[in-house]
């Protein structure tokens, strides 16, 4: 069984093992319920408005059984300082470009010097998210209804309980919950109108700590993506299900499954 994952650098970046990340652990969960053998396929889209057309030709050409929809907590809890940078003029802008360079490193974010600096200039300069919860969830929408057109694929969509709003103290992680309610509360009714499993949680306790986290305090620890790897598995499991009870229904009775109150975290 094929199972494109739509991902982030969650799912590549940190010292956590293969073996014990979200994705192996989601596959591991499926291919004991199925019985069958598990692929994963990791992309990595970002919900501007190429992604539908981008995730529709993924599933066209990698033809997966099924599509983790994965909503990274990034896109609009995060608050970038590169992106604040940007509205400085040309100044701000010759900065926010090599920053977000820099960024692009791993070892780099690392640096115990520069998750100083990252904490200090988030509380001075200040930061912007990728993305607000309105343009994400029309490009999530959008994406949701592209693979739907594409026959005997299923696709279940996942939050994370955790928040990329790590620096700024209490004020920004008050505005990645207000964001974050909005985002889901635009992607709940959606997933309840196409029959799609999902599960947006709410943020963990521990959803903002950096002690659970790798080296650079962003990417996820063994715990983190151990909750998450259940998460994906269960919604997995309950999408092949529906499958198998689809497929076993007399001609022109069958259709989209319903996702059920479990899935949805209720």
């Amino acid at each position: 069984m094929r199972i494109l994952r739509l991902g982030s650098s969650i799912d590549s970046e940190g010292e956590t093992p293969f073996e014990e990340r979200a994705a192996s652990l989601a596959a591991g969960i499926l291919a004991s319920a199925s019985g069958e053998q598990v692929e994963t396929i990791l992309r990595m889209p970002r919900p501007n408005e190429r992604m539908p057309e981008i995730v529709e030709g993924w599933v066209a050409e990698l033809k997966p059984e099924i599509v983790c929809f994965n909503i990274s907590s990034h896109w609009c809890e995060a608050e970038l300082i590169a992106l604040r940078l940007q509205r400085l003029g040309p100044a701000g802008r010759f900065l926010s470009r090599k920053l977000n360079s820099a960024t692009r490193s791993y070892d780099f974010n690392a640096s115990p010097l520069v998750r100083l600096s990252r904490s200090v200039a988030t509380r001075v300069v200040g930061g912007r998210p990728p993305f607000t919860p309105a343009e994400a969830a029309t490009a999530i929408e959008a994406s949701l209804r592209r693979v739907l057109r594409h026959e005997h694929v299923a696709v279940v969509v996942a939050g994370s309980p955790y928040s990329a709003a790590l620096e700024g103290g209490a004020a920004a992680r008050r505005r990645a919950m207000r964001r974050r309610a909005e985002l889901f509360g635009r992607l709940a009714p959606v997933c309840d109108s196409l029959h799609i499993p999902y599960d947006l949680p709410p943020h963990d306790a521990d959803a903002f700590a950096k002690a659970v986290r790798t080296r650079d305090r962003l990417h996820f620890g063994p715990e983190m993506h151990r909750r998450c790897g259940e998460l994906q598995g269960r919604l997995m499991v309950a999408a092949w299900q529906a499958a198998q009870v689809e497929t076993r229904m007399p001609s022109g009775q069958a259709g989209r499954p319903t996702s059920s109150p479990a899935c949805r975290g209720e």
